[in-house]
C-alpha cells in the first residue's frame, strides 16, 4: 500500500506539481491550528489535573508509611522517598518535557510568539522545580507553577474574545492561500479561492475550530477541522447512508414519495490519523440546546418570582440533577451515590430516579419549538412528517450499524423543516456496550422525541417508516454486506476504541514522529518506574520479609517432626491392634480347648514337633541369608558412596587438594622446619637443626609420594567417571551385586519351592555366559566399528584443524585488521572538505557495488544448491558451513566500509541502516552459534542421555511424535504444500492447498502448549534438551526477524527511485517475498515447520544411537523404550556425527534462505545512497533523468561513477586514480576480514570438535567395557584391542595404585606423629627468644604459619587417601562384579550354594507336612509346650494370654494417648503456620499488583510467580488438611506438601529481592520470544496488517445477524415487523432508559 501511495504521488508531483504544493501547505498548516500551543497545555494539564491530584495524596500517605518504617535508617528513608517522588511525578514531567519540546520550538506565528513571551519561563521554571524539588517531602510545591498555569490558560481560554481567533495570527500561510486549485470536500468542482480571517473556536475539550472557505462560486462554505478523533470511521459510515439513501430512493412505498426517505450527511475529509475537516451543517440545532433554553426559561422564571438578581441563579447540569434526585432515594437505604458504587444501585431506584426527572421535564419542547417555527399548519405537518421519516430512517440505520452515543449534543434539529442530523460516529458497531457505562438501547426514543412524532407518535408515520426501511436495508442485505466486507481489509479503520487516547492522541495531533518518540519514552519509563518501585516495595519489606522466612524455617521442620511422630503412632496403634487381634483367637483356642476334650489342640504336639524342625532348619538358612544380605548391602553402600565422590562435590575437593599439594611441593620448605634451622644454628642448636632437615625431608618425601599416588588415582576415577556417566540407567539395577540382594531379599521374606525356581530360572538367565550368542556378538560388534569410525571422523578433522597455533594466528590477525580498518578509514575520512568526502562515498559506492554482487552471487549459489538436491550428508555439512562463514565475512565487509563513512555523516537514517547490517551479521553469527553448540553440548548431552536410556528423553520424542503425526499429512509433504501456497501468495491468487496450510496453526498451537506446560513444572533432563534446542533455534530466526522488520521499516518509506537500483531489484528478486504480509506469514510458517521437524529428527538420530548402544541389554529397556519401538519406525543405527547434525544444519540454512537473502545488500545499498545524497548529491535527479519506463532499471556502478566525477569536477582520470587507490585498501580489508574470521571459526570448530571427540571416545570405550563378554568371542573378527582402553588393564592399573594408596595414611600419620615433638620444641624455643628480641618475631610466625598449614595438610591427605581408597574399592568391586571375571563366578557360585540351602529346607518341609493353622502357630510360639497339650499346659497358655492381652490393651491406651497429644501437636504447630502465612500474605500484598505487571512482561517473574502460586497451593494444602480431622492420607499428604515447601524457600524468599527487569532493548526482544514465539508462534512485523481485522469480522456477522432478523434468535429469523416491534421496546423499556450514563439525559 505504502509503495503504490509514493507512485500516486510520484505521477502528481509531475503532472499536477501546483496543486500539490498547496495541498501539502493546507495539510502541513491545519496540521499547525489543530491544537494551538495554549490549548495544548490547557487540555493537557486539564486531563491531568485531578490524577496528579490524587497521586499527590498517594505520595504524601506513602511518605507518612516511610517515616513510621522502624526497619529503615534515616539515609534509607532519604533514598527511597526520593525514588517514590520519582514514581509519582516521572510520568508527569515527561509528559510536560514532550509538550515543551513542542511549544519551546522557535515560534513561527505571532500566536506562538505571544505563548512563547508570556509562558516559556513559567513553563521552564516549573519543570526545573519538578525535576529538582526543593523539598521531596511536600510534593505540593513541585506541581504548584503548573496549578498557577493551569489557572491562568483557563482564565485566558474564558475571555469573551477567546472563542474567537485571526487566521492571520495563528496561520499566516494559510491567510496567504489564494485562488488554489484544491477542490473543496464535499464538492465535485468549487476550488478553494480563499480563507476568511475569523476562525471560531468551539468550548469543547477537544477544541474544534470553524473555518470558512471562499469558494471559487464567491460562496462561504464552513468547515469543522476536529482534532483528537479519528475521522476515518465518520467518513466510512458517510459512505454507508449514501449508499442507504440510494436504496431508499429507489424503493417503492405506500402513501409517499421514496425521496422522502433518507438519511442526512455530510462530508468528513481525513487529514491524519488524530484530525479532520468535518462540513458544517447549517440551519440546525442541538436538541440540548433546546433543553438548555427551557432550564434557562425556568431560572429566569423562578428568579423573577423571588426577586434575586438574575445572574445570582445558575442552571444545573444534567449529571447535577440527576445525583441530586439519586441521592434522595439511595442515602436513606445507606448506598452511596458516587459513581464508584454504580454497580450496587438497585434497578428499582434508578427506575423511579427516571420517571421523577421525566415527570419534571417537559415531553413536548421539540414539539412546541418545531410549532413555533411553522408559519402554517401545513408547514407544521410537512414538518412533522419529515421529523418521523428522518428519525425512523436513522433509527433503523443506527439499530443496524450499532450507533451509540446518541447524547442530546449529537442529534441535530431543522426546527423549520424537521431534517434530522446525526454527528459524532466515532462510538459505532457495539462500541457503545463496551463502554464504562453500556449503551443498551438501539437508538433514542426518549419523551421529547416522541412527542415530536406527531398526534400518532410511535405507531403512526414512525413506525410504517421505520418497518420500511428495514424492509430496503434487508432486500439490500447484501449490497450492504459487501460494502462492511471492504472495510474490513481497510487498515485505516481503527474499529477499537480509544487506541491512541490521552497524550499519545494529543501528540499525533500535532506529528507521528513525536507521539511514536513519546510512546517508546513512556514504555521505556514504566519499565523504569516499575524496576524503581519494585526496589522501595523490596527495601520497605525486606526486614519483615525475611524475618518472616527465618519463621517458616523454623517452623516446617517441627511440623514435619510434629508429622512423623503422629504417623509412627498411627502405624503403631494399627499393627497394636492386629497383635490384639491375634491374641484374641489365641485365648479363642485356649478357652475352647478348655471346655471341649476332643479340641484338635490336644493332638497338635507331633505336628508341632515336625513344624520346629522345619522352623529351626529355615531360621539357620535365613540367618545365613541375613549375613549374606548385610555383606551386599555394605558392598553397595561402598558403591553408592564411590559413585557419589567420583561424580559429586568430593572430587572437586580432591582436585583443590592435590592443587594445594603441588603448590607446596614447588616452594622452598614444606614444613616450615627450614625457617628456623637459621636460628637455631646461631643458638648453637646443631642437633637439632638436623632434626629438623631430617623431618623437613620426610614430610617432603611424604607429600611427593601422597601427591604422585593421589594425582595418578584421581585421573583414573575422572576417567572412569567420565566413562560410567555413559552407562545405561538399568546398569546398576542388572548387575550382580543388586541382583544377589533382589533374591536374598525375597528368599528372606519367604522361603519356598516356587521362589526358589523363579530366582534359579532369573539367574541362569541374567548370568549366563553369552559368549556363544553369535548373532549378539556380530551386533554389538556392528555397534562398535560404527562408533570407531565416528571417532575416527571426528579425530581426522581436529587433526587437521590442530596443525595451526590459533591463537597466535588470531591475535596477528587481529592486528593486521585493525591495520587495514584503520587504512581504510584514513582514506575515506581524510580530510575534512567536501570534496574528498563526496570521493569517499564515490569509493564506497564503487566498493559495495562489488561486494553486493558477490554476495547476491552467493546467495544465489546456496538457493541452487538447497533447490537441485542435498547430496551426501558430509559434503552438505561442509557446504552449509562454507556458506555461512562466506556470507558472514562478505556481511562484516560491508559493515567495516560502512562504519568508516559514519565518522563523516550524521545521519539517523544512516544509522538505521548499519544496524539493520549489525543485526544480519548476529543471526549469522547465531546461525554459527547454533551450529557449533549442537555439536560441542546439545548432541554429547543428548547421547548420552540416550545412551543411558533415561525415560524423559523418550518421553519427550513420543509428545513431538504425537504433535507431528496429528498433521493430516506427512510433516515432509507439509514443506512441499508450504512452498506451493507461499507462490499463490505471491501472485496474490487463491490457493488451492489452503485447507492443508491450516495443518501448521494446529501444529503451532499444539507445540506451544507442550512449551507452556514444561515450563510451569519441574523440568527433567529430556525437556531441558527440548528448551535448549528450540531456544537456539528461536534465537537465530528472531535476529533474523529483527533484521527484517528494521529493514522493511526504511524500505518501504524510501524513495520509489531507488527501488530502480538494479542490486535493489536483484536483492528484492533473490530475498524471501517478506515486503507483502500474505507471503511474510507463509515463510514465518515455513521456518516454524522446518524447526519442527528438525527437532524431531535431531531426537529421532540420538534416540537410534542410543538404542544401538543398549542394544546387548534389550531385554532389560522400560516400558517408555518398548513402547517407543512399538510405535515408531526408529531402529538400533549408531550414527555418525556428522548425520546427527545434518537436520539442525539444514534448518539453519533454511533460516538463512528464508529469513537473510538479500538483506544486507539492500540496507547497503540504500546507506550509501544516503550518504551520497548527504554529501549533496542529487540522486532522485539523477536517476530520474535515465530511467525510462516504470519498469526500468538504474545500475548501481553509474551512480557510484557519477558522483565520483562530481566530486572531481568531472575529471575521468582522476577519479579513477581515486578510485583505485580505495578499491585497494577495500580489497586488503576484505582480505584480512576473511582471514580473521576463517581463524576464529577454525578456533571454534576445535573447541565443539575436541568436545564431540571426548563424548564419541567415551562412548566407544563404555560400549567395549560394557559388553566385554559379547565382543569376545573367537567366532568373529573383534576390534584390536589397541583401538581403545582395556577394563581388565585399567582394573589392573587401578588395583596396583589402590596398594600404594593403602599404606599412604600409615606413613603420613607416622610422619605427622614424628614431627609433631619436634614442631612443639622449635615452637617453644622461638618464642622464648621472640621474648627476649623481637627481631625473632618474624621467624615464628613464618615457622607457626607453614608447620601449622603442613601438618593440617598432612592431616586432609589421610582423610584423602582414605576417602579415595573407598572409591576406588567400590570402582573396583562394581567392576568386577558386572562381567564374568574370576571374581564374578565366584561370587555366583557362593549365591547358589546359598539358595541350594533353601531348596533343601524346602524339600523338608515338603517331607515333614503339618496342618497347623495361623492362630495355632500364634499360640504355640507364645507358650512353646515340651509335651503333649493337657490341662496344665491349656491352665499357663490363659494365664500367658490373659497377661499378654491385659498388657497389650494397657499399652494401646497408652499409645491411643499419646496419638492424642500428637493430634494436639499439630493442631498448635498448623495453627502457627497459619499464623505465619497470614503474615507472609500481609507482607507480600504491596507486591502483588507490582508482580503482575512485570511478570506481563518478564519472563523471570513469570517463573517466579508461578513457582509462589505452587508455594501458596501447598500451604493451602497444609492448613486445610491439618486443621480438619485428621486420618492418614491427609497426613501424607501434607507431609509431602510440607517437604516441597522446605525445598521452595529458598528460590520463594530469597528470589524476590533478586527478581531484576533486563535493560529496555533485551526486554523487548524477550517479550516478543516468550510471548508470541515460545512455542513457534507467529511473530508478528511492526506497522505491518495482514489479513482481515478480526474486530471488523465481529461487527461484519452482528450487522448480518441484524439484516436477517436473527440477532434474538439464530434459529427462527424476525418478520420485519417482529423485528421493529422489538427494537422500539427496547428503545422506550424504562429499565433500559434507566441504567443509561446520566450524561445521556434519557428524561428528557
Amino acid at each position: 500500500m505504502k509503495s503504490s501511495f509514493d507512485l500516486i504521488l510520484d505521477a502528481f508531483s509531475r503532472e499536477v506539481p501546483e496543486m500539490l504544493g498547496e495541498v501539502q501547505l493546507l495539510t502541513q498548516e491545519l496540521q499547525r491550528i489543530v491544537l494551538l500551543w495554549d490549548e495544548l497545555w490547557l487540555t493537557t494539564l486539564n486531563q491531568y489535573h485531578s490524577q496528579i491530584v490524587k497521586n499527590i495524596n498517594r505520595l504524601e500517605f506513602e511518605m507518612d508509611k516511610l517515616k513510621m518504617n522502624p526497619s529503615l535508617t534515616k539515609q534509607q528513608t532519604e533514598v527511597l522517598g526520593r525514588k517514590k517522588y520519582d514514581i509519582i511525578f516521572k510520568p508527569i514531567l515527561l509528559v510536560f518535557e514532550t509538550l515543551h519540546s513542542v511549544s519551546s520550538s522557535p515560534p513561527s506565528t505571532p500566536h506562538e510568539k505571544s505563548f512563547h513571551e508570556k509562558y516559556n519561563s513559567i513553563i521552564e521554571q516549573g519543570l526545573n522545580n519538578m525535576r529538582s524539588p526543593v523539598d521531596v517531602w511536600n510534593p505540593i510545591m513541585a506541581w504548584n507553577p503548573f496549578k498557577q498555569l493551569l489557572s491562568s490558560l483557563q482564565a485566558r481560554s474564558q475571555r469573551k474574545n477567546a472563542s474567537q481567533l485571526r487566521l492571520k495570527d495563528i496561520s499566516p500561510r494559510l491567510a496567504e492561500l489564494k485562488n488554489t486549485k484544491i477542490v473543496l470536500p464535499g464538492q465535485t468542482t468549487v476550488t478553494i479561492s480563499s480563507l476568511d480571517d475569523l476562525v471560531l473556536v468551539l468550548p469543547t475539550k477537544t477544541r474544534p475550530k470553524k473555518l470558512i472557505f471562499k469558494g471559487s462560486d464567491g460562496v462561504n462554505y464552513g468547515y469543522l477541522f476536529k482534532g483528537l478523533e479519528d475521522l476515518h470511521l465518520d467518513e466510512r459510515v458517510m459512505q454507508i447512508l449514501e449508499i442507504t439513501n440510494t436504496m431508499l430512493a429507489s424503493s417503492k412505498v405506500k402513501f409517499a414519495n421514496p425521496a422522502e426517505y433518507r438519511a442526512r450527511h455530510y462530508a468528513v475529509v481525513p487529514l491524519g490519523a488524530r484530525s479532520g475537516l468535518i462540513q458544517w451543517v447549517p440551519d440546525v440545532t442541538p436538541l440540548f440546546g433546546l433543553y438548555k433554553r427551557w432550564q434557562q426559561r425556568e431560572a429566569a422564571a423562578t428568579q423573577s418570582k423571588t426577586g434575586f438578581n438574575p445572574g445570582a441563579v445558575t442552571v444545573h447540569r444534567p449529571s447535577e440533577l440527576f445525583y441530586a434526585k439519586l441521592g434522595s432515594f439511595l442515602l436513606p437505604e445507606g448506598i452511596s451515590p458516587t459513581p464508584e458504587h454504580r454497580k450496587e444501585w438497585p434497578l428499582s431506584i434508578l427506575v423511579k430516579v427516571l420517571t421523577e426527572l421525566m415527570k419534571e421535564t417537559p415531553s413536548d419542547l421539540l414539539a412546541r419549538e418545531i410549532w413555533c417555527n411553522s408559519p402554517s399548519s401545513r408547514d407544521w405537518w410537512r414538518a412533522t412528517q419529515n421529523f418521523s421519516r428522518y428519525t425512523a430512517v436513522m433509527s433503523m440505520i443506527g439499530h443496524v450499524i450499532g450507533l451509540g452515543d446518541r447524547h442530546l449534543d449529537n442529534i441535530l434539529v431543522n426546527l423549520s423543516t424537521g431534517e434530522v442530523v446525526h454527528i459524532d460516529y466515532n462510538v459505532c458497531f457495539e462500541k457503545g456496550l463496551q463502554l464504562r457505562v453500556p449503551e443498551v438501547v438501539p437508538f433514542r426514543l426518549t419523551q421529547n422525541i416522541q412527542t415530536a412524532l406527531g398526534p400518532t407518535g410511535i405507531e403512526g408515520t414512525f413506525r410504517h417508516s421505520c418497518e420500511h426501511v428495514m424492509s430496503v436495508l434487508r432486500d439490500g442485505k447484501e449490497t450492504l454486506l459487501t460494502l462492511l466486507e471492504a472495510f474490513l481489509y481497510d487498515p485505516l479503520i481503527d474499529w477499537l476504541a480509544d487506541v491512541d487516547h490521552g497524550y499519545a492522541g494529543i501528540f499525533h495531533c500535532i506529528s507521528p514522529a513525536i507521539a511514536k518518540k513519546f510512546q517508546k519514552e513512556k514504555r521505556d519509563l514504566n519499565r523504569e518506574l516499575t524496576h524503581t518501585m519494585f526496589d522501595v516495595r523490596i527495601a520497605e519489606i525486606e526486614s519483615d520479609w525475611f524475618e518472616n522466612k527465618e519463621e517458616t524455617i523454623n517452623l516446617l521442620p517441627k511440623l514435619l517432626e510434629t508429622l512423623e511422630i503422629w504417623i509412627e503412632n498411627h502405624s503403631s496403634i494399627e499393627r497394636h491392634e492386629d497383635s490384639i487381634q491375634e491374641l484374641q483367637q489365641a485365648m479363642s483356642l485356649v478357652k475352647e480347648a478348655e471346655v471341649n476334650s476332643d479340641h484338635a489342640l490336644y493332638s497338635i504336639y507331633p505336628s508341632y514337633m515336625q513344624y520346629k524342625v522345619v522352623l529351626d532348619e529355615e531360621q539357620n538358612v535365613k540367618k545365613l541369608l541375613q549375613e549374606k544380605l548385610q555383606n551386599l548391602n555394605e558392598w553397595l553402600e561402598i558403591e553408592e558412596e564411590s559413585m557419589n565422590s567420583i561424580r559429586g562435590p568430593d572430587a572437586a575437593s580432591w582436585g583443590e587438594i592435590l592443587k594445594v599439594l603441588e603448590e607446596l611441593c614447588n616452594e622452598s620448605s614444606v614444613s616450615g622446619f627450614l625457617a628456623a634451622t637459621d636460628f637455631l644454628s646461631k643458638a648453637g642448636q646443631a642437633g637439632m637443626v638436623a632434626q629438623c632437615e631430617q623431618a623437613e625431608g620426610k614430610v617432603r618425601g611424604a607429600v611427593q609420594k601422597c601427591l604422585s599416588t593421589c594425582r595418578s588415582m584421581f585421573e583414573l576415577l575422572m576417567h572412569y567417571s567420565n566413562i560410567c556417566s555413559m552407562y545405561p540407567l538399568e546398569t546398576r539395577q542388572n548387575h550382580r551385586t543388586y541382583k544377589h540382594k533382589e533374591w536374598i531379599e525375597a528368599l528372606t521374606e519367604r522361603i519356598d519351592m516356587e521362589r526358589y525356581r523363579a530366582i534359579i530360572k532369573s539367574f541362569e538367565a541374567e548370568f549366563r555366559s553369552n559368549a556363544g550368542d553369535l548373532l549378539l556378538s556380530q551386533s554389538a560388534l556392528s555397534v562398535a566399528q560404527a562408533m570407531r569410525n565416528g571417532s575416527s571422523e571426528i579425530s581426522a578433522r581436529l587433526q587437521t584443524l590442530q596443525t595451526m597455533n590459533l591463537q597466535d594466528e588470531i591475535e596477528a590477525s587481529g592486528l593486521e585488521l585493525a591495520k587495514a580498518k584503520s587504512n581504510l578509514e584514513h582514506v575515506i575520512v581524510g580530510s575534512n572538505g567536501k570534496s574528498f568526502n563526496m570521493t569517499a562515498i564515490g569509493i564506497v559506492l564503487s566498493t559495495l557495488s562489488g561486494i553486493n554482487r558477490k554476495s547476491l552471487n552467493l546467495e544465489a549459489t546456496i538457493s541452487n544448491f538447497m533447490d537441485i538436491g542435498l547430496g551426501n550428508t558430509a559434503s552438505f555439512v561442509v557446504q552449509s558451513q562454507c556458506s555461512i562463514d562466506e556470507m558472514l565475512i562478505q556481511t562484516v565487509v560491508s559493515k567495516e566500509i560502512l562504519s568508516s563513512v559514519q565518522s563523516i555523516l550524521n545521519v539517523d537514517r544512516n544509522i538505521e541502516l548499519t544496524e539493520v547490517v549489525d543485526q544480519q551479521i548476529l543471526a549469522l553469527r547465531s546461525i554459527e552459534e547454533m551450529f557449533s553448540k549442537c555439536r560441542s553440548v546439545v548432541l554429547p548431552e543428548a547421547l548420552r542421555r540416550c545412551q543411558m536410556g533415561d525415560s524423559s528423553v523418550y518421553a519427550v520424542y513420543n509428545r513431538l511424535s504425537d504433535i507431528v503425526d496429528s498433521c493430516t499429512i506427512p510433516i515432509s509433504e507439509l514443506t512441499d504444500v508450504l512452498e506451493v501456497h507461499l507462490r499463490y501468495k505471491v501472485m496474490e491468487m487463491e490457493s488451492p492447498v489452503t485447507p492443508l496450510v491450516n495443518n501448521v496453526a494446529s501444529l503451532r498451537a499444539k507445540f506451544s502448549a507442550m512449551l507452556e506446560e514444561i515450563s510451569k513444572e519441574e523440568i527433567t533432563q529430556g525437556e531441558m534438551l527440548l528448551l535448549g534446542l528450540n531456544g537456539l533455534c528461536i534465537k537465530a530466526e528472531n535476529l533474523g526477524l529483527s533484521a527484517i522488520t528494521s529493514l522493511l521499516g526504511f524500505y518501504e518509506g524510501s524513495p520509489v527511485a531507488w527501488k530502480k537500483i538494479d542490486i535493489v531489484r536483484e536483492a528484492k528478486t533473490i530475498a524471501p517475498p517478506f515486503f507483502s504480509p500474505g507471503p511474510r506469514d507463509v515463510l514465518w510458517d515455513l521456518v516454524f515447520v522446518q524447526r519442527l521437524k528438525a527437532i524431531h529428527q535431531t531426537l529421532a538420530l540420538c534416540i537410534e544411537n542410543g538404542l544401538a548402544f543398549r542394544l546387548p541389554s534389550i531385554g532389560h529397556i522400560g516400558p517408555e523404550i518398548r513402547d517407543l519401538l512399538e510405535k515408531s519406525r526408529l531402529q538400533p543405527i549408531c550414527h555418525t556425527f556428522t548425520e546427527l547434525e545434518f537436520p539442525i544444519r539444514k534448518y539453519g540454512l533454511e533460516v538463512l534462505r528464508r529469513q537473510l537473502f538479500g538483506i544486507a545488500s539492500i540496507a547497503t545499498t540504500y546507506s550509501a545512497c544516503q550518504a551520497a545524497e548527504h554529501m549533496g548529491f542529487n540522486l532522485n535527479q539523477f536517476i530520474g533523468k535515465r530511467e525510462v519506463g516504470a519498469d526500468s532499471t538504474i545500475s548501481f556502478d553509474q551512480i557510484s561513477q557519477a558522483v565520483i566525477e562530481d566530486a572531481s569536477g568531472g575529471t575521468k582520470a582522476m577519479s579513477s586514480s581515486l578510485l583505485a587507490h580505495g578499491v585497494g585498501h577495500v580489497a586488503t580489508l576484505e582480505v584480512e576480514v576473511r582471514k580473521y574470521e576463517a581463524l576464529r571459526n577454525y578456533e571454534k570448530a576445535v573447541e565443539a570438535d575436541r568436545a564431540a571427540l571426548a563424548q564419541w571416545e567415551a562412548s566407544s570405550t563404555a560400549f567395549h567395557w560394557l559388553y566385554e563378554d559379547v565382543l569376545d568371542n573367537p567366532a568373529i573378527s573383534s576390534i584390536s584391542a589397541a583401538e581403545f582402553q582395556s577394563r581388565t588393564t585399567f582394573l589392573h592399573e587401578m588395583t596396583r595404585i589402590q596398594k600404594q594408596l593403602k599404606v599412604i595414611p600409615t606413613k603420613v600419620g607416622e610422619v605427622l606423629e614424628q614431627i609433631t615433638g619436634l614442631g612443639a620444641s622449635v615452637e617453644q624455643r622461638l618464642k622464648w627468644a621472640a621474648g627476649a628480641n623481637p627481631a625473632v618475631a618474624e621467624q615464628l610466625e613464618e615457622f607457626s604459619t607453614k608447620y601449622n598449614r603442613a601438618t593440617d595438610l598432612l592431616k586432609e591427605v589421610i582423610t584423602l587417601t582414605n576417602s579415595m581408597n573407598i572409591a576406588t574399592k567400590g570402582v573396583v568391586h562394581f567392576e568386577s562384579m558386572r562381567t564374568r571375571t574370576k571374581e564374578a563366578i565366584g561370587k555366583d557360585a557362593e549365591f547358589r550354594d546359598l539358595i541350594e540351602k533353601c531348596k533343601e529346607v524346602c524339600l523338608l518341609g515338603e517331607s515333614c507336612p503339618t496342618h497347623l493353622t495361623t492362630a495355632e502357630i500364634s499360640l504355640l510360639r507364645l507358650v512353646p509346650p515340651d509335651r503333649p497339650i493337657d490341662m496344665t499346659w491349656l491352665t499357663k497358655a490363659d494365664s500367658v494370654v490373659s497377661n499378654s492381652l491385659r498388657k497389650a490393651r494397657e499399652r494401646l491406651n497408652e499409645m491411643n494417648l499419646a496419638l492424642q497429644e500428637s493430634v494436639d501437636r499439630v493442631r498448635s504447630d498448623a495453627t502457627h503456620l497459619r499464623e505465619n502465612v497470614n503474615d507472609h500474605h500481609n507482607v507480600i500484598s504491596s507486591m502483588r499488583a507490582l508482580l503482575k505487571q512485570m511478570g506481563k512482561t518478564e519472563t523471570n517473574v513469570q517463573q517466579y510467580l508461578l513457582e509462589y502460586k505452587s508455594y501458596s497451593e501447598l500451604c493451602s494444602i497444609v492448613i486445610k488438611n491439618l486443621t480438619s480431622d485428621l486420618d492418614l492420607q491427609k497426613v501424607k499428604s501434607a507431609k509431602e506438601a510440607l517437604e516441597s515447601m522446605e525445598r521452595k524457600i529458598a528460590d520463594i524468599y530469597d528470589l524476590l529481592p533478586k527478581l531484576t527487569l533486563p535493560d529496555a532493548q533485551d526486554h523487548s526482544h524477550a517479550s516478543r520470544v516468550d510471548k508470541k514465539d515460545k512455542g513457534g508462534v507467529k511473530p508478528d512485523v511492526k506497522d505491518v496488517h495482514a489479513g482481515r481485522n478480526p474486530v471488523a469480522v465481529t461487527v461484519w456477522q452482528r450487522v448480518k445477524l441484524k439484516l436477517e432478523g436473527r440477532e434474538t434468535d439464530l434459529e427462527k429469523p424476525l418478520t420485519i415487523k417482529e423485528q421493529v416491534d422489538s427494537v422500539i421496546k427496547d428503545s422506550t423499556n424504562l429499565e433500559n432508559l434507566a441504567l443509561l450514563y446520566e450524561g445521556w439525559t434519557p428524561w428528557v
